[in-house]
């Protein structure tokens, strides 16, 4: 049981990770869409 405890800590912070990089590749796309939408 102790096993799958560091396992499951890994693996979320690598999905919390992927979250973030996901985010970053996106947000100046999605500026930019909203920048051209104001103008």
């Amino acid at each position: 049981m102790n096993n799958f405890f560091p396992q499951n800590n890994k693996k979320r912070r690598s999905k919390k990770a992927q979250g973030m990089v996901e985010f970053a590749l996106v947000l100046p796309i999605l500026m930019l869409t909203i920048v051209g939408i104001l103008e």
